[in-house]
């Protein structure tokens, strides 16, 4: 851009975009709970049907005790699906030099585990194949928190954040942008930009941010005069 953005306008423009992620992440999560319940009684009903005709030959037991176990299988499926949770990705904040420098986390946005091509990647196969009814059903609660996370969002220091990184064409250090907004808590709203569509955080030395293009294009479609 020619001229650095108004702040004003960035704020209006990020209100209207976290507003709508939410309803979006929102609608979401119910669609993907309702479909995470039908999966998860998929897996109970062919629980229930090995049960039946696995081992009812050679042990023969009450229906109850086999929907109980069913229900037992069912739970093991969410125990499961703990071992092959989300990746956060680490970064660190320096303010001075010298100092350790304070460490946040942002989930990653990868869809390849960094498992693949190993030996565990195969197991990592079938944890997601048997667990996709948990799985589903966790994605659903994510989607739910994301939307109680954008809720209570730092507007005022997400869109200052924003601001500078839509006056910089290329990766903005984390030191920069502490330095260029006068009474930011990067502690508190750095972690928050990760729950915006269309920013970057970028490990290579100095870590920053940046942000898509086609965030850019976004913004610069929505302030342009009709």
């Amino acid at each position: 851009m020619d001229a650095p953005p108004d702040f004003n306008k960035v704020r209006t423009f990020l209100a209207e975009k976290i507003k709508a992620a939410r309803s979006q992440s929102v609608a979401g999560g119910i669609g993907i709970l309702i479909l995470g319940v039908i999966l998860l009684g998929v897996s109970f009903l062919i629980a229930w049907f090995v049960l039946q005709y696995g081992l009812q030959p050679f042990w023969s037991h009450p229906g109850w005790l086999r929907a109980v176990l069913a229900l037992g299988i069912v739970g093991l499926l969410f125990v499961g699906n703990t071992f092959s949770g989300d990746d956060l990705l680490e970064y660190t904040l320096v303010l001075k030099p010298g100092d350790e420098g304070v460490k946040f986390y942002v989930p990653s946005s990868g869809l390849l585990s960094d498992t693949a091509g190993t030996p565990y990647g195969f197991l990592n196969v079938i944890t997601n194949f048997l667990c996709v009814g948990p799985k589903t059903v966790a994605s659903s609660l994510k989607n739910f928190h994301r939307a109680g996370r954008l809720k209570q969002i730092d507007l005022n220091g997400c869109a200052a954040v924003i601001t500078v990184l839509l006056s910089n064409d290329s990766k903005v250090p984390f030191l920069k942008i502490v330095h260029s907004i006068e009474g930011l808590d990067p502690y508190r709203t750095f972690p928050q930009m990760g729950d915006i569509q269309g920013v970057l955080f970028l490990k290579k030395e100095p870590q920053g941010m940046s942000l898509t293009s086609e965030f850019r294009e976004e913004f610069e479609r929505t302030v342009k005069p009709s």
